[in-house]
């Protein structure tokens, strides 16, 4: 959808070079901004990579989070480079802070 669309933009802005979307109603050969979007990952279930959770849902964000929690994966903040972060702002685990932010 148009959050993940924009969490792909700032994953590519600061510097990540491929990209996998997860979408459990994915269409066949679907992709954002060129990459694959699959209805499931467990043919990568045994890698070790960066997660973002491109849900824009917050309940359904919020389950997705504590299953990868539960697994242990490592679970990426996006940070966009123009964004400002204020002295007292305190950013937290699978945050996403997009451009010209003042936080």
């Amino acid at each position: 959808g148009g959050h993940a669309r924009s969490v792909a933009d700032l994953a590519l802005s600061i510097g990540f070079k491929t990209l996998l979307f997860i979408d459990s109603n994915a269409k066949e050969k679907e992709s954002i901004l060129g990459f694959p979007v699959l209805k499931d990952c467990s043919e990568f279930e045994s890698l070790s990579f960066p997660h973002h959770i491109a849900l824009g849902h917050l309940k359904s964000k919020a389950a997705f989070y504590q299953e990868l929690k539960n697994q242990a994966r490592q679970i990426e903040s996006l940070v966009a480079p123009t964004a400002y972060i204020g002295r007292a702002a305190m950013i937290q685990q699978g945050a996403m802070i997009g451009q010209q932010v003042y936080l």
